[in-house]
C-alpha cells in the first residue's frame, strides 16, 4: 500500500478508538462535603474519580473556590451537593453547576427534618445513616443513568455500602445503649440527626444554628444544664475552634471529647468509620 493510503488507514484507526476510549474515561464526581464523597466512592468503584471540595482541615461554612475547583466542577459529569443552604460551598455549587449535574442530596432523598427554636431546618442531614443508605441508592440509580452498561455494577456496589452502613449502625447502637444520660452538650448543632437516630438529645449548644456566640445568660443556662443532668462532657469538632469548649468545660468541670461531622480525624476513610468513630467518641468521653 503506498504511503498515503497507509497513513490514512491508521488515522482512520485511532479516530475508530475515540468512542471506546471515552466510554472507557471514568466518570467525574464532585462533592460538596466528604461523607458524599465516600459514599460516591463506594457506590462508583473504579468507575468513578471523585473530588470533594472541602477537604481535612476546612470549614465548608466558609469555604472560597479555587479556578480549579470552579474547573471541576464545570466539567463534571455529577455535581452532589447537601442542599438546605448550609455552606458556603452549597451556594458555591448551586452557582457553578448546571442543573442537569447536580444531585441535591435534601431534594432526593426523604428524611424527617430536625428544626431550631426559631423552625430554621438543621442541614447536617448525612448525619443519620438511613439518609445514606438512601444516598447509596440514589447514587446507584443516577450513575446508571450516566453510564447504562454499568448500572448492574453500581447497584451491586450499593447493596455492598448499605450492607457496611448496617453493620456499623449496629457497632455504634451497641457502644451508645447503656450509657449514664441519653443527654449530650456539643459545640455545635451538626449531630442532631445522628443522635435522634440513637434514641438521644441535644440538652444544648454553644452555637446556634446560624453560627452565632452564645450571651452570657446563655452560657449560664448552657452550664446550668450540664450541672443539673450531671453530663459528663461536651463535643467539640475537630475543624472549630478549641478555646470556647475548653473553657466552658473548665468552667463546668467535665471533659471535652471530639466528634467530627465529616471525616476528619483519625484513620476515618468511609462512613461507616465515621460512624464507628463518633459512637465510640460519646462512649468514651462518658466513660471517663
Amino acid at each position: 500500500m503506498p504511503p498515503a493510503p497507509r497513513l490514512l488507514a491508521r488515522v482512520l484507526a485511532c479516530l475508530a478508538l475515540v468512542p471506546a476510549l471515552a466510554a472507557a474515561a471514568p466518570l467525574e464526581i464532585v462533592t460538596s462535603i466528604p461523607p458524599y464523597a465516600m459514599a460516591a466512592r463506594s457506590v462508583a468503584g473504579g468507575e468513578g474519580e471523585v473530588r470533594v471540595l472541602v477537604e481535612r482541615g476546612k470549614d465548608p461554612h466558609h469555604f472560597e473556590p479555587s479556578i480549579a475547583d470552579i474547573a471541576h466542577v464545570q466539567e463534571a459529569d455529577l455535581v452532589i451537593r447537601n442542599g438546605l443552604g448550609l455552606q458556603q460551598v452549597e451556594d458555591h455549587l448551586g452557582r457553578t453547576a448546571r442543573s442537569e449535574q447536580l444531585l441535591t442530596v435534601s431534594e432526593t432523598v426523604p428524611y424527617e427534618p430536625v428544626r431550631d427554636q426559631r423552625g430554621a431546618v438543621n442541614g447536617h442531614i448525612w448525619l443519620n445513616p438511613e439518609v445514606m443508605v438512601r444516598v447509596a441508592q440514589a447514587l446507584a440509580e443516577r450513575l446508571g443513568e450516566l453510564r447504562p452498561e454499568r448500572a448492574a455494577a453500581f447497584a451491586a456496589n450499593a447493596e455492598q455500602f448499605v450492607a457496611d452502613i448496617r453493620a456499623a449502625d449496629e457497632e455504634a447502637r451497641e457502644l451508645l445503649a447503656d450509657l449514664p444520660t441519653r443527654r449530650v452538650v456539643t459545640y455545635h448543632p451538626a449531630f442532631e440527626y445522628f443522635f435522634r437516630h440513637y434514641d438521644m438529645e441535644v440538652a444544648g449548644t454553644y452555637l446556634d444554628l446560624a453560627g452565632n456566640e452564645p450571651s452570657p445568660k446563655r452560657v449560664r443556662e448552657l452550664l446550668d444544664t450540664i450541672r443539673e443532668e450531671d453530663i459528663p462532657a461536651i463535643f467539640r469538632e475537630p475543624q472549630l475552634p478549641k478555646a470556647p469548649v475548653q473553657a466552658l468545660a473548665d468552667e463546668a468541670g467535665i471533659a471535652v471529647g471530639v466528634l467530627d461531622p465529616l471525616g476528619f480525624e483519625g484513620d476515618i476513610q468511609a462512613y461507616p468509620d465515621l460512624l464507628r468513630y463518633n459512637a465510640r467518641q460519646v462512649r468514651d468521653a462518658y466513660d471517663g
